[in-house]
């Protein structure tokens, strides 16, 4: 009787998971943009690890981190950057995207998404001054890059 009951919760189990992929799988998203709080240097990738620096200069190539809260609850999560140089080679709009989704479990969490583990890899080829902005605060400078 014993195991006929734990071979029933297996396949139980197995049922539930399989129905849970599913309806994941089948989720639709709804895009949303992320305001970014603050961008900062991680380094120079040289070979592919991150160094640190003094100057920057052409050719080099930059890792640049965004950090912000991308949503409320665990139904938001990252899902890409736009960069736009709007003055060339100077003025460069940020736009981080989010996803949405509501599986019917959302819900507050303490702890809110973060934008702190993505990172982009700009390589400089002009020299020149490049600021950051975030498309959606187009007054606020997040970082200035001083190339030579």
């Amino acid at each position: 009787m014993k195991s006929k009951n734990l071979k029933t919760a297996a396949q139980l189990l197995v049922v539930c998971l399989i129905a849970f992929a599913a309806c994941k799988k089948g989720l639709t998203y709804e895009y949303f943009r992320i305001k970014i709080d603050e961008i900062t240097v991680d380094g120079l990738l040289v070979d592919g690890e991150i160094h640190e620096y003094k100057w920057i200069y052409v050719g080099d190539s930059v890792v640049i981190r965004f950090h912000g809260v991308i949503g409320p609850n665990v139904c938001h999560e990252f899902g890409y950057f736009d960069l736009n140089v709007l003055e060339q080679p100077t003025k460069i709009e940020v736009q981080a995207w989010g996803k949405k989704f509501d599986d019917g479990n959302c819900h507050l969490t303490l702890e809110k998404p973060l934008l702190d583990d993505y990172v982009v890899v700009i390589p400089f080829k002009d020299p020149g001054t490049y600021t950051f902005y975030d498309f959606l605060q187009p007054d606020v400078e997040l970082l200035t890059i001083e190339v030579n």
